[in-house]
């Protein structure tokens, strides 16, 4: 096996190797980090690589694994985290100076149970400066660049994550979804990214922006490894009093193959608005792969989803204002101009529009709660657009010009709102070669459906298993 077919192993792959000892921990760990330190200059997914623990840690698993004592799926897996999860003892920067030299003394929950886990932890992974935006551009700490075209952003905020699983830099990565960010990058760099439901993922120990909107959740490359990744990590925190209650389900062992009779809602109307014409048409192909397999689809809208993405939108500012409040007063010039402006704009929301979005959410949430009622799923594009290139400003679509950062947010900010979980997988590619994804929308609470869904559509398709030429 050559070093690059080791580096796209499935999780269940890598467990049966280890299990039988055709590979091992440390063998496989060397392996990554080799190919980070050749090919993370090139792509800058990496703030921080831990090659010292992350050996420790390998050879500790690999100890383990061969007394018979293996864990789970991610025993002995190398993986990597957002710089925005505490580590104890690493420097966690949020991608911002207002954090450099910050060394937390205790790991965030995700992190905790990842070592609990067994899992081999690579490195702290690229972001956009304080989560705040969608390009990755971070003028602290220089662009992390698309795998499958340098000269284009990974998307972001979680852009380094979403380009180490996409480059083979990690099996796993863990990011934080405010308005996004997990589902626009798994978009632009062709990966797996699953938004789990609101709670349902610890953010003890997670650098905060919206106390309302953020969710922490994985990228993989297939859904099954998401599935298997973010089970181990979810789950009741006392720590996180915004934590789902009871147990979390065996997603991994449980995903349905058949989903024959299973009524999705494909969501049209002026919502989704104009798309790039090849994603339109992969769209429409992914539909007809699903009604194949049995699916019984129906035409449907988002109920004020238009609205719903501006007033998301609002409460982010907002909710960013109150974290950031004495930082911005005291060193404003610790931030750059971009995300200054968003939390300057965020003191400017009054108390009554920030009480009355959160009436309007709930009045949102119930109507999803209908659209529940008869369907199992809802399917969407993650994002209008492939990746733009670094420092494009504006794509023209449909004869008309859009701001990349409004064309990029907006057919997700409205799950961020509702709470809602959210899968992405890769749907197809442009003539030039870039990848784009498919949202999976699925009722609170019920992961299972929208991963089985995109289980049964991976097992029919061959998107997920492309690699970036440039790599």
């Amino acid at each position: 096996m050559t070093p690059n077919e080791l580096a796209y192993l499935r999780l269940d792959e890598l467990g049966r190797a280890y299990l039988t000892g055709g590979l091992s921990p440390v063998e496989v760990t060397e392996v990554m980090l080799a190919r980070i330190e050749r090919l993370n200059p090139r792509i800058n997914a990496f703030l921080k690589v831990t090659a010292d623990e992350a050996r420790k840690q390998a050879r500790s698993a690999e100890t383990e694994i061969r007394a018979g004592e293996w864990r789970g799926p991610l025993h002995g897996v190398p993986v990597s985290v957002k710089d925005l999860f505490f580590t104890r003892g690493v420097e966690t920067t949020g991608g911002s100076p207002i954090y450099r030299g910050f060394v937390p003394d205790f790991d965030s929950t995700v992190v905790a149970r990842l070592k609990a886990a067994g899992a081999v932890l690579l490195g702290k992974a690229h972001l956009h400066e304080l989560a705040y935006g969608i390009t990755n551009d971070n003028p602290y700490y220089g662009p992390c660049l698309n795998p499958w075209d340098r000269s284009r952003i990974p998307g972001g905020s979680s852009g380094g994550s979403a380009a180490a699983v996409s480059a083979g830099l990690s099996f796993a990565s863990f990011g934080t979804d405010t308005g996004g960010s997990i589902r626009i990058p798994s978009s632009y760099c062709g990966v797996t990214g699953l938004k789990p439901t609101y709670g349902r993922i610890s953010r003890h120990g997670v650098i905060p922006l919206s106390v309302n909107l953020d969710h922490v959740g994985p990228f993989a490359r297939t859904v099954k490894d998401a599935a298997l990744a973010a089970e181990i990590v979810a789950g009741v925190d006392k720590n996180d009093p915004s934590c789902l209650r009871g147990s979390c389900p065996a997603w991994g062992a449980n995903l349905e193959s058949s989903i024959r009779g299973w009524r999705v809602g494909v969501v049209r109307g002026s919502f989704i608005g104009h798309l790039h014409p090849e994603i339109a048409e992969a769209m429409a192909q992914a539909e007809r792969e699903l009604e194949c397999a049995g699916v019984e689809l129906e035409e449907v809208e988002i109920p004020d989803a238009v609205e719903v993405g501006e007033v998301a939108h609002l409460m982010q500012m907002a909710d960013g204002a109150a974290v950031y409040h004495r930082r911005i007063v005291e060193q404003p010039e610790a931030f750059s101009e971009d995300v200054r402006i968003l939390i300057e704009q965020g003191h400017l929301v009054s108390a009554v529009d920030y009480i009355n979005a959160q009436r309007f959410r709930r009045q949102f949430q119930k109507k999803l709660r209908a659209r529940f009622r008869r369907l199992k799923a809802m399917l969407l594009p993650a994002t209008p657009i492939p990746a733009p290139l670094l420092k494009q400003r504006e794509i023209e679509l449909a004869g008309g010009h859009e701001d990349i950062g409004l064309a990029s947010t907006r057919l997700v900010r409205p799950f961020n709102f509702a709470g809602v979980p959210v899968l992405t997988v890769p749907c197809g590619f442009t003539s030039e070669g870039l990848p784009f994804g498919m949202q999976i929308v699925t009722r609170a609470g019920d992961e299972l459906t929208g991963l089985s869904l995109g289980h049964a559509y991976q097992e029919r398709t061959g998107w997920h298993t492309l690699r970036p030429p440039e790599v």
